[in-house]
C-alpha cells in the first residue's frame, strides 16, 4: 500500500504556500484507490502522513475553513492546479478531474 500511497502523492502539488483539508486528501484517496482497483478504505492516513513528512509537509489543526472554521490538514501541499476540489457543504466534497470526471463523497 505504501506504493499507492506514494503515487497519490504525485497528484498532489508541494510548496510552502499550500495548504490543503484532511477532507481534501480523503476524497482524493478514495477516487484515487478506486481508479486502482482497490476497496478505499485500505488507504491508511498514518501511511499518508508519513509520505507528506517526508515531502517536508506538516501537519496543522489551524486551516481557515468556511465561515471561519477550523479544519485539520497539512501545510505545504495542495491538490495539484488541473484538480479541482468543490466544498459543497460542510459534509461533502466534490472533485472535478481534468477528463471531467466528476466524484462526489460525503464524510458526515
Amino acid at each position: 500500500m505504501t506504493d499507492l500511497h506514494g503515487r497519490l502523492a504525485e497528484r498532489l502539488d508541494f510548496g510552502k504556500e499550500f495548504d490543503i483539508t484532511k477532507g481534501e486528501i480523503l476524497a482524493l484517496a478514495d477516487s484515487f484507490f478506486r481508479e486502482n482497483g482497490r476497496d478505499s478504505r485500505s488507504f491508511d492516513m498514518g501511511k499518508m502522513a508519513a509520505v507528506l513528512a517526508d515531502r517536508g509537509c506538516t501537519a496543522t489543526q489551524r486551516l481557515s475553513g468556511d465561515a471561519g472554521q477550523r479544519k485539520e490538514g497539512w501545510r505545504g501541499v495542495r491538490l495539484v492546479p488541473d484538480v479541482q476540489v468543490l466544498l459543497l457543504s460542510g459534509d461533502y466534497v466534490t472533485i472535478v478531474f481534468p477528463d471531467l470526471f466528476l466524484y462526489r463523497k460525503c464524510f458526515g
